[in-house]
């Protein structure tokens, strides 16, 4: 994109990073998740690696979100694998499946970072009360 003069940016703007689970979140048989649909097409693509592992992000959130604190990022934006939260089609929510989910955010997929770690962003909220529940 060509600008003729620096393009500014208001005041509060955003600036930040997003994942989609099935790139970066990996452990696809933890914690009670079960197989997606996007886990058995990635195990077509060989010689390319499947999901399984990704990037790990859901045993190193913590330094993949220092990084991004540390890269000046003030937002992420993250999907969760709905197979870990609710894994089979009773619906029953998984319990081990919760805290990865609000590790990042108590009320959303969208989150602000400070130095005090995520914070809710209201612009984002997808409040699911049978989840927030457990």
């Amino acid at each position: 994109m060509k600008y003729s003069k620096n393009p500014v940016f208001p005041e509060g703007f955003l600036w930040g990073a997003s994942s989609a689970a099935w790139q970066v979140e990996g452990a696809t048989a933890e914690d009670g998740r079960t197989p997606a649909i996007i886990d058995l097409n990635s195990q077509t693509k060989k010689p390319y690696a499947d999901n399984s592992v990704a990037s790990d992000h859901y045993h190193h959130y913590k330094e993949d979100v220092a990084l991004m604190k540390e890269c000046g990022f003030t937002s992420y934006r993250f999907s969760i694998s709905w197979s870990r939260v609710i894994p089979a089609a009773d619906r029953e929510v998984n319990p081990m499946g919760i805290p990865f989910r609000r590790a990042g955010t108590e009320r959303g997929r969208m989150c602000r970072l400070s130095a005090e770690g995520y914070q809710s962003a209201e612009i984002a909220d997808r409040s699911i009360p049978e989840i927030n529940k457990v």
